[in-house]
């Protein structure tokens, strides 16, 4: 028998997701009707799934029909509006469809720039447009969008609050790429610090910072229990590769230090 595996458990929570969607999509249609903005959230909630399922043919259509219904209740400009409309901007991207990517992705941010929210959802339009800006090589443009975000978790929820985490490990990977080694230390030292981050963000944090450090001898200590703690990278993630390379290059055999999290973050 095979065993579970994260993948498994991936696989299973969107299929929870999205029969939980679809049967409060279901349910409004009888209780309200297909034009009531609520039966348009729960069908936007599934083309949200199905982007992350990778099923982008039916994220485009049920993305697409969510926009309709919510942009005829609210307008074109409502905060409402910027779920169905990220979620269609990357089955765009996902589905090749690169020009109509980046047209939606700029309606989606002139959106989310004039309403001025301090609300989570412009935060995750920013952090949408930022990722198709870095698929593009735009790294400036990019990083900016990923700090934007940082800054609008921040505003609403609090400096601690962990969801402001992912777009924060974003910001350090393109100021690494940049060759701001100073900033990116910052950024993945301030992922750290932080009391509620999600593990596989702090995982992609300790790799960073691991990578910034592999070259300082004065840091072999922590370059390990970095190593460590970026092992609880996803086992489909990629970059567990980069972990396991490093981890043999650097780390004598059950060498552990209690460094993790004890960086001095940004001011």
């Amino acid at each position: 028998m095979r065993s579970c595996t994260a993948s498994d458990s991936g696989i299973e929570r969107l299929a929870a997701s999205r029969a939980n969607y679809t049967q409060a999509r279901d349910l409004f249609a009888r209780l309200v009707g297909e034009s009531h903005p609520m039966f348009g959230q729960a069908v936007a909630g599934i083309g949200a799934v199905d982007v992350k399922a990778g099923a982008f043919a039916a994220a485009l259509q049920h993305c697409q029909q969510a926009l309709e219904i919510l942009e005829a209740t609210y307008g074109p400009d409502h905060l409402y509006v910027i779920q169905p409309l990220l979620g269609l901007a990357r089955a765009q991207a996902g589905s090749g469809d690169t020009e109509a990517a980046r047209a939606t992705f700029e309606r989606l941010r002139g959106l989310a720039e004039r309403l001025s929210l301090v609300h989570p959802m412009a935060a995750e339009a920013f952090e949408g447009v930022g990722e198709f800006l870095a698929s593009t090589g735009d790294v400036a443009g990019a990083r900016a969008l990923f700090e934007r975000a940082v800054a609008v978790y921040v505003a609403a929820q609090g400096r601690d609050h962990g969801p402001q985490a992912p777009a924060a490990v974003r910001a350090g990977e393109l100021a690494a790429q940049a060759g701001e080694r100073a900033a990116a230390e910052e950024w993945f030292e301030r992922v750290l610090a932080l009391a509620h981050a999600r593990p596989e963000a702090r995982a992609a944090a300790a790799l960073g910072l691991a990578k910034l450090l592999a070259t300082r001898a004065d840091q072999a200590a922590r370059l390990c229990e970095l190593l460590k703690e970026a092992s609880a990278l996803a086992v489909t993630d990629p970059r567990r590769g980069e972990v396991e390379a490093l981890r043999i290059a650097s780390c004598p055999e059950g060498q552990v230090t209690s460094a993790v999290g004890q960086g001095r973050g940004l001011r």
